[in-house]
């Protein structure tokens, strides 16, 4: 099946000898800077501990990416997996050589998919299923950056395979993959494989139905959970302080110290780096910190950042 990923995915090319050598010192400095910035990072201290537990968080977050796989699923529909399930009978039913068995299919395949589109005329990708996976790395920003320094000097010294290890672990995310129908091409590898038999070709029409059950195709969606969290907390801090701003307020502030540690720890776990609107955000509850802490009214900036962290969050993910 091919795979299609939300992931960024660098690739360096080595071409030839001088080449090399210019990828080779690219990379060094590349590796050197980020270092430093692991410095630059290093000795954050953890949050003061917020009233909402880990459990209350976890549910919270679990409602917020199950809001995606809805999505996702209100696209699904029973005569698409059965277009699939034709289709795959179809192959069957010529391998046994029954012909007009495998084309009865191969059309209500047909008939299927295009009630489908005709419903959704906008889709390109037509979703058969959806799995959901939750991955969660219980860690500090510390903790991670030390990892990363030593990814980083394995690295250089060209031990990828030790960089590889050190850094298959640095994942916290919810990942959603849903296995689509391509409606570009196959359609018309259905229409093709119907003529191939009705031709006598039985192999050939085996082969091109093969090639389209195999060409279905996995979009992988990566929900970040350091940054779901800063969402909770953030939703948190908005109730509590509409509820009594008062007897609240540390709570408030609290929450908001614990959304800004969340967001360092999704930079520093790769999944916004280098993102203007993280910095934006995280200046933007630093001040709500001081304004909280000073007894301000923050009612309206609270509901901003509210909405801020939505939209970014749609953003990475």
């Amino acid at each position: 099946m091919k795979k299609v990923n939300s992931r960024i995915l660098y690739v360096f090319i080595v071409i030839s000898g001088l080449l090399l050598g210019s990828c080779q010192s690219d990379t060094s400095k590349k590796i050197e800077k980020a270092k430093d910035e692991v410095k630059e990072m290093a000795n954050i201290p953890l949050p003061a501990k917020i009233n909402l537990t880990q459990d209350e968080i976890m549910l919270r977050d679990q409602e917020k990416a199950q809001q995606k796989v809805l999505k996702v699923k209100k696209k699904m529909a029973a005569e698409a997996v059965e277009a699939v399930m034709e289709t795959q009978n179809a192959v069957q039913l010529l391998s046994a050589n029954k012909k007009l068995e495998a084309i009865k299919n191969l059309n209500n395949a047909l008939r299927k998919i295009e009630t489908v589109t005709h419903k959704y005329p906008e889709l390109k990708l037509l979703p058969v299923s959806v799995d959901v996976r939750r991955n969660e790395l219980i860690t500090d920003i510390n903790t991670v950056n030390k990892i990363r320094k030593e990814a980083y000097k394995a690295l250089k010294n060209e031990d990828v395979q030790e960089a590889r290890a050190l850094l298959s672990g640095l994942s916290s995310e919810i990942d959603i993959s849903s296995v689509n129908i391509p409606l570009a091409t196959y359609p018309d590898a259905i229409k093709k494989a119907i003529q191939l038999v009705n031709s006598e070709k039985i192999n050939e029409a085996q082969i091109v139905l093969l090639k389209a059950l195999n060409g279905l195709v996995i979009v992988n969606k990566i929900i970040p959970i350091p940054l779901l969290n800063a969402g909770v907390m953030i939703e948190e801090a908005n109730r509590l302080y509409l509820e009594d701003r008062s007897a609240n307020i540390d709570e408030v502030a609290n929450l908001l110290e614990n959304a800004e540690y969340q967001l360092k720890l999704s930079e520093a776990l790769g999944y916004s780096k280098g993102k203007k609107t993280y910095k934006e955000l995280a200046r933007d509850i630093v001040k709500l910190k001081k304004s909280a802490k000073a007894n301000s009214d923050i009612k309206e900036a609270l509901d901003k950042l509210h909405l801020d962290i939505i939209d970014f969050s749609e953003s990475v993910y």
